[in-house]
């Protein structure tokens, strides 16, 4: 018996084998073995079919090589530069660096203040020493101010940002020496109003005071009473101490003391009246 092996395809496509069995008679088989023998007819070749469902993932997904006939993964080209590294190019970790193997940045920074009189030279001083005061760094913030400050060729915003700077530093570490200091440079800046300076002259009158220096104390009172802003305790503090040195001017400070009282709306202390009219 002689098996022939074909190739038949079902209806969906598939392939199947299929086993036909010829005659058992030997008659038969004898007139297909002389048959084969004298015609040589070949067999049918069997198609190989080979019939697999794809990724579904992978549907309507385009395969790109890049510098290769083997496939690769696919390019990143949203930005400048396409890459197949995986990553988008230009970026950590892309394998992209430029000549010589590192990134070079730079840093540029620019100052700039609210009020626009300040330049940026200056404004990059405050920065530094605002800086310098969160640190704690008090010689480091007098350094920077100092000749901001006290430079005449400075603008007037400038100098006075710098004082006040270095007054509220002082003022906040409580030292009455430190305080001093940058009151007279607030008022050498001379960028005060006049009620301002007659304050700050008020202030270290009382500095002196407190440093038991009287004669420092009348002099910035008298200083503190050149301006009509002058404050009425002010005046009344430079009146008794007249009146001790035996200033005739004494009365006349005191009746000013009672009559800045008086414009404030405030009750006039007891005695104040009497000592500006004595003689």
């Amino acid at each position: 018996m002689i098996l022939r092996i074909h190739a038949a395809r079902r209806g969906n496509g598939q392939a199947c084998l299929a086993f036909c069995a010829l005659s058992a008679s030997p008659v038969a088989a004898q007139v297909d073995t002389i048959a084969d023998a004298t015609t040589r007819e070949p067999l049918p070749a069997a198609p190989i079919v080979v019939i697999g469902d794809g990724d579904p993932a992978e549907a309507g997904r385009g395969r790109v090589t890049a510098g290769s006939r083997l496939p690769q993964r696919p390019i990143f080209a949203e930005g400048v530069v396409a890459t197949n590294t995986g990553t988008p190019g230009l970026v950590p970790q892309s394998g992209m660096d430029p000549a010589g193997g590192y990134v070079r940045l730079r840093r540029h920074t620019v100052c700039t203040a609210e009020d626009p009189a300040i330049g940026k030279e200056v404004a990059c001083i405050l920065i530094a020493a605002a800086e310098a005061r969160e640190r704690g760094d008090s010689e480091t913030l007098r350094g920077l101010l100092l000749p901001v400050a006290l430079e005449p060729v400075r603008a007037d915003a400038e100098r006075r940002a710098a004082a006040l700077l270095l007054w509220q530093d002082a003022n906040a570490a409580g030292d009455p020496r430190r305080v001093e200091e940058a009151l007279e440079t607030l008022i050498a800046s001379t960028t005060l109003t006049a009620r301002k300076e007659s304050q700050a002259w008020q202030s270290l009158a009382r500095l002196s005071a407190d440093f038991g220096n009287s004669s420092e104390e009348r002099e910035r009172l008298e200083r503190a009473a050149q301006y009509p802003e002058a404050s009425p305790q002010a005046l009344a503090r430079l009146a008794i101490m007249q009146r001790q040195d035996g200033d005739e001017r004494a009365p006349a400070t005191m009746a000013r003391a009672v009559a800045a009282m008086e414009q404030s709306g405030r009750d006039v202390p007891p005695g104040w009246r009497e000592f500006a009219a004595a003689d």
